[in-house]
C-alpha cells in the first residue's frame, strides 16, 4: 500500500503493486514525495502528531527530498492500483514519477441496487469496483485475495490503533472526537482497550479504526485465503485470522 512504498524501497524491496485511495489533497502525496511539501506541512500538523519516524519528523523536509528522488528512479518499475477517488496531487504526481497506473472505483454501495452509486460511476467509466473496507491496507489485501488470488496473506503495519501508551492527542481523529464530546471521561469511552494475543501487549482504538476493523473481520469471513497477521501488535486479531512473527513467518516460508 502506499504508505509503505517508501519503506520498501529503503530497505531494498521493489513491490510489484503499490494501492492508493484517500482522497485528501495534500496527505497522501507524501508517500510518492511532496514537491509542496513545505507548503503544506506548515499548515496541517497531521504527520507531525503521529508519525513514528522520529528522525522524519525532525528533518522532514531533507527526508521528503530524498523520497522524491528515490521514487523517481522506481517507480516505472511498480504498478500502481490507483482508486479514482485519489486527489489531482497524488494523480499529478504519479504522472511525474512515471507510474504504470491501473485504474478502479471504490465499492460505495450495493451494486445490484438500481439506483446504486457505484453502479452509476461503472456507467461512466466503466472500471472494475472494488471493496476498500475503508483503508488502502484493507483494499490491498482485497486486491491481493479478489485479484491476485494469492491463497496465503500475510500482513504487516495492519495494526488498526495505537499502543496503550500514546496519548490520545495524538491519535488520527482526536481534534474531531474532541469537539463531539463534553467532558474528557466520555472522550475517554470513544478509545475502546484491547490486548494483543501474540505478547499481552496493550494497544487501543478510535471510533474510525474500530470500523475499519470491523469491515476486515467481516471480509475474511467472506474469504478462502489464509490470512496471516504479522504486524505484531495492534488490535487485528480473530478467529480468521492467525498473529504470528514476521521472523517465524519468514522462516516458515524460507524454503517455499
Amino acid at each position: 500500500m502506499d504508505g509503505a512504498y517508501v519503506k520498501c524501497l529503503k530497505a531494498g524491496l521493489v513491490p510489484d503493486y503499490v494501492v492508493t485511495l484517500d482522497p485528501h489533497p495534500t496527505r497522501v502525496v507524501r508517500w510518492f514525495g511532496d514537491p509542496n511539501f513545505e507548503e503544506n506541512a506548515r499548515h496541517d500538523d497531521y504527520f507531525a502528531r503521529q508519525d513514528l519516524d522520529v528522525d522524519f519528523r525532525a528533518n522532514s523536509i531533507r527526508h521528503n527530498n530524498e523520497n522524491i528522488e528515490l521514487i523517481d528512479r522506481h517507480a516505472a518499475l511498480s504498478k500502481l492500483v490507483i482508486c479514482t477517488s485519489s486527489s489531482q496531487t497524488v494523480v499529478e504526481r504519479a504522472e511525474q514519477a512515471g507510474f504504470d497506473a491501473y485504474w478502479w472505483n471504490p465499492l460505495v454501495d450495493d451494486p445490484r441496487s438500481p439506483d446504486s452509486v457505484t453502479r452509476q460511476l461503472h456507467g461512466i467509466n466503466r472500471l472494475p469496483c472494488m471493496n476498500t473496507g475503508g483503508t488502502v491496507g484493507t483494499a490491498a489485501w482485497v486486491f491481493a485475495d479478489a485479484i491476485l488470488r494469492i491463497p496465503e496473506l500475510a500482513v504487516i503495519g495492519m495494526d488498526l490503533g495505537y499502543p496503550g501508551d500514546t496519548p490520545i492527542h495524538m491519535t488520527q481523529t482526536y481534534y474531531e472526537l474532541h469537539d463531539h464530546v463534553e467532558s474528557p471521561e466520555e472522550l475517554e469511552k470513544l478509545f475502546p482497550r484491547f490486548t494483543f494475543p501474540l505478547n499481552g501487549d496493550h494497544y487501543y482504538t478510535d471510533p474510525t479504526y474500530f470500523w475499519y476493523r470491523k469491515n476486515l473481520l467481516e471480509l475474511l469471513e467472506q474469504s478462502s485465503a489464509t490470512t496471516v497477521n504479522c504486524s505484531e501488535g495492534g488490535t487485528l486479531f480473530g478467529p480468521k485470522i492467525a498473529c504470528l512473527r514476521l521472523s517465524e513467518y519468514l522462516e516458515r516460508h524460507a524454503h517455499g
